[in-house]
């Protein structure tokens, strides 16, 4: 029973070096959604995928993917077609909210700054 009791936190271990946190996946799938836009028809696209998936591998840097090749390619094989558009609102959704408390904070920092 021993040798079970050591393997198994090994095993867990393993398991988390292979497979990405859920957040570092779904990250990945934005840049990847975004990415595709790069090569759409329409400019505003183009730039809003460019701007995007510039965000979301900031987002992967700050959590300091160590294999961020394999993330991807993980991610691109676990998206289907029909996930595209879904992907692409979740991923404009944070985008938006993040960019909207951005906002926010730099109106207070100017409100601040004028009161000075």
């Amino acid at each position: 029973m021993r040798p079970l009791i050591l393997v198994l936190p090994l095993a867990a271990l393993l398991l988390a070096a292979a497979n990405p946190d859920d957040p570092a996946m779904a990250d990945a799938q934005c840049l990847l959604a975004l990415g595709q836009l790069g090569s759409a028809e329409d400019e505003a696209a183009r730039q809003a995928g460019m701007m995007g998936a510039q965000y979301y591998l900031g987002r992967l840097d700050g959590r300091a993917v160590a294999d961020l090749e394999g993330l991807l390619r993980r991610a691109a094989a676990a998206m289907k077609a029909e996930e595209l558009g879904p992907t692409l609102q979740r991923c404009g959704a944070l985008m938006q909210e993040r960019g909207q408390a951005l906002q926010a904070i730099g109106d207070r920092m100017t409100k601040d700054g004028a009161a000075q």
